[in-house]
């Protein structure tokens, strides 16, 4: 079994262990297009893809105020079918979440870390 394998196979593991905290959400890419003067965006969301994603908290001391900040979360998504970058939104519930990074940390997709915001 690859190393790849493995980290699958464990990524698939922790949602099942934490079932209980994975939430369905509303996931929205972001795509860049031209300048509208009438409505003063340059882009559009695309249709919502619906993802499960484990909250988690930053630790204390990872808050710095700028980078992270006080209420900021870290959404846990596995095997996504695209790449999550910064200028995406989701909601849960009736919560929007703005991303504000996301990284894969190396994982070649398997297990994304996104930081949102509120």
């Amino acid at each position: 079994m690859g190393i790849k394998t493995t980290f699958q196979a464990t990524a698939d593991k922790m949602f099942v262990i934490f079932a209980d905290f994975v939430k369905s959400v509303s996931y929205q890419q972001f795509t860049e297009g031209t300048y509208n003067p009438t409505t003063g965006s340059s882009g559009s969301y695309a249709a919502a893809t619906s993802i499960d994603v484990v909250f988690t908290s930053y630790r204390v001391e990872q808050i710095d105020g700028t980078v992270i900040q006080l209420n900021d979360k870290l959404a846990l998504a596995k095997n996504l079918t695209f790449t999550p970058k910064a200028t995406d939104k989701f909601t849960q519930d009736s919560d929007i979440w703005n991303v504000v990074s996301a990284d894969d940390g190396g994982t070649d997709g398997i297990l994304w870390n996104i930081q949102v915001r509120r």
